[in-house]
């Protein structure tokens, strides 16, 4: 399997993957789908030498499930571990977990700039908001986000601020106003003013606020810091020490970008998001909404890895092992991602011309035969000389006469025996 992915279509989930073949014969194989291990969809599928094949399943439930894709070649293909000399990309998981719409409670007297910029970027970011006039009772029921145009009476919600133009309250005091908006410094490496310009925004007037321990400043001007973000007691604040009608912010194009950038660090859509997988060793990051939430990962094994997020979530990278991993926070399954083996580079296992390393290209080379001189025979030869020598001086002897003719190189001649004469 090369890719497999899920995306959410009009007529819901659609699931594509897709099947390569690296050798040099055209093949069929069984490709079976099952949906949280139930077998859900199975065909055949014929994939071209050195080409791809693509499935396409459309109109799935629009539940949060685990997809599992698995190659088979059919019993006529014969001895299938031939065929098939790299069985671990043979399968591929993908996740799909629905967009949730975040719930966003928007408290304003009026504001025209905050509801037309919450119209423009809620169906991008997966916002929902809601409006509620200043002075009413907050609901009951929990948001994800609370923008609080102009001050507040009661106690701030126990939930992600953005506030606005804000009074003295639990988190911060609010002093006097002032009019030295000049001299503005944009805090550049901060991901929050990404793409941000601000060198084209007049200012009438802000409050005069001494950022807490606990906050950055995003924009500082001469007379004190007229935007900061950051988090404390569990949750994520972002003030602007403005009211958005004193200046033509609102006005400018970085507006709704600079917007983008806040709402996706006060509500972002989804805490993890790895919709086609990742592969071996890729790192994920996770943000569960808020730092100092207990984090835990467990692979497709079994073994557990923890850790505490931070302001910017937290990077997971012990992704060696092949399969579906879930991701728990606080004790609660947050959401599951897949790890496959998709890089065609480990897939193709045929002997290649080159091969690239880093920036460098590393080209194959003819391989020098090694000669072997066998010289065995001639000493086993030497050898058998040596022992018919040895025996044909034992047969012959060193001091009889042989015997005449070819004989003699065999035979030694006997001695003679002598008769002894007789005595007396």
């Amino acid at each position: 399997l090369r890719a497999m992915a899920l995306r959410a279509g009009a007529g819901g989930p659609q699931l594509f993957a897709s099947v390569a073949n690296y050798g040099d014969t055209a093949r069929t194989v069984l490709v079976s789908i099952s949906r949280a291990g139930q077998l859900f969809s199975a065909q055949e599928l014929a994939v071209p030498a050195g080409g791809t094949a693509d499935v396409v399943l459309t109109g799935l439930p629009a539940e949060a499930a685990v997809y599992q894709a698995r190659l088979s070649l059919p019993a006529a293909a014969g001895n299938a571990s031939r065929l098939d000399a790299l069985p671990l990309d043979d399968q591929a998981w993908a996740v799909y977990q629905p967009p949730s719409a975040g719930r966003v409670l928007l408290i304003t007297p009026g504001n025209v700039f905050l509801e037309q910029v919450f119209a423009a970027l809620s169906a991008p970011l997966g916002l929902k908001p809601f409006r509620l006039k200043s002075g009413q009772p907050i609901p009951n029921e929990p948001f994800d986000l609370y923008v609080v145009d102009g001050p507040i009476t009661t106690t701030l919600p126990a939930g992600d601020l953005l506030l606005v133009n804000p009074a003295s309250n639990d988190l911060f005091s609010v002093g006097q106003m002032f009019t030295n908006t000049s001299g503005v410094r944009l805090a550049r490496d901060d991901s929050l003013t990404q793409f941000v310009d601000w060198s084209t925004v007049h200012l009438l007037q802000a409050h005069q606020v001494v950022a807490p321990a606990w906050a950055r400043v995003l924009v500082q001007a001469d007379g004190g810091p007229l935007l900061f973000a950051g988090e404390t007691g569990g949750r994520r604040v972002v003030v602007f020490t403005f009211d958005l009608h004193d200046s033509d912010l609102p006005l400018q194009v970085t507006f709704p970008v600079l917007m983008a950038n806040l709402l996706n660090y006060l509500a972002p859509a989804q805490p993890l998001s790895a919709p086609d997988g990742l592969r071996p060793g890729e790192a994920l990051t996770i943000k569960p909404g808020a730092s100092g939430a207990q984090i835990a990962i467990q692979d497709p094994a079994g073994a557990r890895y923890a850790g505490t997020a931070g302001a910017g979530g937290i990077t997971f990278g012990e992704t060696r092992r092949l399969g579906v991993y879930t991701v728990f926070s606080n004790q609660a399954v947050l959401g599951y991602f897949a790890v496959n083996l998709f890089d065609p580079g480990e897939s193709n296992i045929r002997p290649a011309v080159s091969i690239q390393i880093g920036r460098s290209r590393v080209d194959a080379s003819a391989r020098a035969a090694q000669g072997q001189l066998e010289i065995w025979p001639w000493l086993a030869a030497a050898a058998f000389v040596l022992l018919l020598i040895e025996w044909w001086v034992y047969h012959r002897g060193a001091t009889l006469p042989a015997v005449s003719g070819w004989r003699g190189l065999f035979l030694r001649r006997m001695p003679a025996l002598r008769r002894k004469p007789r005595q007396g």
